[in-house]
Parts: structure tokens; C-alpha cells; sequence
């Protein structure tokens, strides 16, 4: 039994690949009889969903836990994603979300509506080393099941700060939100297309969300692999580069042995706070900088002398805690000099990073 046209073979068309050329060939059933136990279960269309970028775990759902009202109920329950969409964008600040958004039409598509077997959601997030994505649809054949990623979330960057690629299907499972009570897949009054109405379906008991790993149908036939899969399909150039100061994401200064006087420290920490770009180390990406006492910087005309009387300039060094990468900061550009005024001369720094 089958929903699409032509599932074995199709005319004038080159074999798909299952195994019929074995039976055509030599009789041999085994192939085929595997590719299509694969293939054989629940087809589902997946709902509109929500997405949202975050650190912090479950920002969507929390797996134990009644339903919060923010929406999910609607979204597994119905395949309604507005709620949950209107609750992440409102609420975004509070649950410190750096992104949040929905998608809702199927690649090739122009309408609103489910991706359907052999469809696809593309969604496009921006985040920065340390994010995390999370989303959920509905699984439309039930009465309150839903597809999500795993509490923590899929993670964007790896420990070294690149973009990660490629098939991320095992972030990815099915859940009960356990607001309404299961009935037969696709069959029973109350599940996604039989149902009269939304929210018509009888309370379930059950104690808040849970995987359906270990759920009475098998675990094979509710495999998500068997209905979804998820690939991070290309990043771009942006999401590569050292990522852009934004507030909230700024470094860690220690000065707890900064032997400079403890105002002139906070000025040069203000001064670096209201510039920074890097917000990690440019070295080792760590993100823990201490500001170290004054460090004179000597300019000389003379590029074999060692150690002349050539003008100095005083900096403060700032290092990587994890590292030792340092950065020299000139003091007298930001007008923090700490010395005799005759000892800097007419130097000028007229090139280079740290200026």
C-alpha cells in the first residue's frame, strides 16, 4: 500500500536503486524487502515552525514540564505556530534570544503551508561562537506530537569558532507535549486531519513533555529519521569573520593584578569596553583578558639599535588569559600618560594594531 504514484519503478526512467533489479535479474528479495521496510510507516506532514538562537538550554519546551503557555500546546496540538512565534519575538530580551523567527513556506514553494514527504523548511539564523539553534513543528498525523531539536539545542560554531555543516538529522527528536490524550496515528478523531476543530481533543493525565523513544509503537517506526531530516546546508562568508561587538557579549578584564592606579585601570577598561571588536581572543578565541602595569614602548630611527634614547610611549599591556596573546595599548593617544612629559618626545605611532 502506498500514498505516491509509481513507488517501485517508473517507466522510460532509470531504476531507483531499491533492489527491484535483483528480482528482475535473479530473484533475489532482500534488497528491496530492506529498502522498503525503511521506507514503510507513518507519513507525516511536518507544520509550520518556530526557531529561536540561544545559549541557555530549552527555550522552547522543557521536557518534565507542563507546557508553559507560551505556545507550544497550539503549535503540537493544531500545527498553529503563531502563538509560540508571537511569545519567543515578545520575550526575546528576557530570554536572552540573539535570533527568533519562523518559517512557514516549503523550498519551491509560495504558499504557507506544511512540508509534506519529500518537501523541505529552509531557515536562515545568524549567531556567533556559543549559539545554539533550536526549533519545533508539528508532527501532523498526531494528535499532540511534536518535532524538535534536543533541549540544548543544535550547536552553530565548534570549539575552534567554525560554522558547523552538514547532516545534524541526530539533534533531532519526536516529543509528547502531553496536553492531549494519543490516538491512532492519522486515524483517530482527534489527531491533525481528522480532528472537527482546534483544541477538540480529550485532556491527557500524562505529566508534562516527554520523548517518544520509548512510546508503545516502536521505537523504529517513530524513529525522527524516518520522517526528518536536517542538514546545515551552507553558512556565509559574514558568519566567518571575527564576530561584531554587540552589547552583553563584551570580554572579561581582570585587574586584580594591574599595578597602575585603580582609576586610570577602570578609564583604560572603559576605553577598551567602548571599542572592543574582537570579543574573543584573535589567538585562542579564549574570552578572559587581565590588564597588566605600564609597559614603555620604545621608538628607534635606527633599525639596528638595540637599546638607544629614542622617544618612548607608555602602554598598557593586555593579555589573553588563556594564551598570552597581547595587545599594547598607547596611553598618551587616550590621554592617560603616566610619566614625565619630556620622556615621550615627539613619537608618533603612525601605523599598526594597536594604535
Amino acid at each position: 500500500m502506498h500514498l505516491r504514484d509509481n513507488p517501485l519503478f517508473e517507466t522510460t526512467k532509470a531504476d531507483y536503486g531499491f533492489g527491484l533489479e535483483q528480482i528482475a535479474e535473479s530473484g533475489r528479495t532482500a534488497g528491496l524487502g530492506s529498502v522498503l521496510r525503511t521506507l514503510t510507516g507513518v507519513a507525516t506532514p511536518i507544520s509550520p515552525g518556530v526557531y529561536a538562537v540561544h545559549k541557555d538550554p530549552e527555550p522552547l519546551y522543557a521536557l518534565g514540564l507542563e507546557d508553559l503557555g507560551l505556545g507550544v500546546e497550539a503549535l503540537a496540538e493544531d500545527g498553529n505556530w503563531e502563538p509560540l512565534s508571537t511569545s519567543m519575538l515578545s520575550n526575546a530580551r528576557m530570554m536572552a534570544l540573539s535570533d527568533a523567527g519562523t518559517y512557514s513556506v516549503p523550498v519551491g514553494l509560495t504558499q504557507v503551508g506544511p512540508a509534506r514527504p519529500g518537501e523541505a523548511f529552509e531557515l536562515i539564523v545568524t549567531g556567533v561562537p556559543g549559539d545554539h539553534v533550536s526549533f519545533a513543528s508539528m508532527f501532523g498525523m498526531s494528535n499532540d506530537w511534536f518535532f524538535a531539536t534536543r533541549p540544548e539545542g543544535i550547536e552553530l560554531f565548534d570549539a575552534l569558532g567554525a560554522p558547523h555543516r552538514g547532516d545534524v538529522s541526530s539533534a533531532i527528536a519526536l516529543y509528547d507535549v502531553g496536553t492531549e490524550l494519543d490516538q491512532e496515528i492519522g486515524i483517530g478523531a482527534d489527531t491533525g486531519p481528522q480532528q472537527t476543530g482546534p483544541n477538540t481533543g480529550r485532556r491527557s493525565d500524562q505529566a508534562g513533555a516527554r520523548g517518544l523513544a520509548d512510546h508503545p509503537r516502536s521505537s523504529r517506526e517513530l524513529a525522527p529519521a524516518r520522517h526528518a531530516r536536517a542538514d546545515v546546508t551552507r553558512f556565509t562568508g559574514a558568519e566567518c569573520r571575527a564576530p561584531r561587538y554587540r552589547s552583553g557579549m563584551q570580554p572579561v578584564f581582570d585587574e586584580s593584578e594591574c599595578q597602575l592606579e585603580p582609576v586610570a585601570t577602570q578609564q583604560i577598561i572603559e576605553h577598551v569596553r567602548s571599542r572592543w571588536k574582537l570579543e574573543k581572543c584573535v589567538l585562542c578565541a579564549g574570552q578572559e583578558f587581565a590588564i597588566h602595569a605600564q609597559v614603555t614602548l620604545r621608538f628607534e630611527n635606527d633599525p639596528i639599535t638595540l637599546m638607544g634614547d629614542g622617544p618612548q610611549r607608555p602602554c598598557a599591556a593586555i593579555l589573553c588569559s588563556s594564551c598570552g596573546y597581547v595587545l599594547l595599548l598607547d596611553l598618551a593617544t587616550i590621554g592617560l600618560v603616566f610619566g614625565d612629559d619630556e620622556e615621550l618626545g615627539d613619537a608618533t605611532v603612525t601605523s599598526g594594531p594597536f594604535r
